[in-house]
């Protein structure tokens, strides 16, 4: 999917999720940060947001650099509070399992994006409501061109849960 599309769809979802707050002692700050390489990464000025469905939590953040981070979280019976192994080998973001995507918005990729998939690593949810979902990460992710990076010190805070279907 075209990161623009994403991109706009989280911004819609960012949205309506700000629309429903019934008044401002409802507004919780989002955050969803973390280390590449040496570099510290950040979606906080732009737009985090979680979904849910039967067994699978989704964390994803975008930010104004065109950088987009996903988080997938599968467990049977549904997500709970633990810890998560990250799957390696992943060709596609539709396998059902737990993996991670980091992906930058640049003009000398083909399709104009560098996408990194997971080699290894964790998410620990610390925290999930029906409403809100917090946690930290780290893992290893390579690209088609075989080029790593390391993501370490992920967090995400608050991050609203929107959409989703109990099925």
């Amino acid at each position: 999917m075209n990161i623009r599309i994403l991109s706009f769809i989280f911004l819609l979802a960012a949205g309506l999720f700000l629309g429903s707050c019934k008044d401002d002692s409802e507004l919780t700050i989002a955050s969803m940060t973390a280390k590449i390489g040496e570099t510290t990464w950040s979606a906080t000025p732009a737009v985090v947001a979680a979904t849910t469905y039967t067994d699978y939590l989704t964390v994803a953040g975008y930010n104004l650099d065109g950088q987009y981070m996903l988080i997938s979280v599968r467990k049977d019976g549904g997500v709970t509070a633990g810890t998560y192994d990250f799957k390696a080998g992943l060709s596609t973001a539709t396998s059902l399992e737990t993996y991670a995507v980091y992906m930058e918005d640049k003009d000398d990729g083909e399709d104009g994006t560098k996408k990194y998939l997971t080699i290894s690593g964790q998410v620990v949810i610390t925290s999930i409501t029906a409403d809100k979902v917090s946690g930290t990460f780290n893992f290893v992710a390579k690209n088609s061109l075989e080029s790593s990076l390391t993501i370490s010190a992920g967090k995400f805070t608050n991050v609203p849960v929107i959409g989703g279907s109990e099925e």
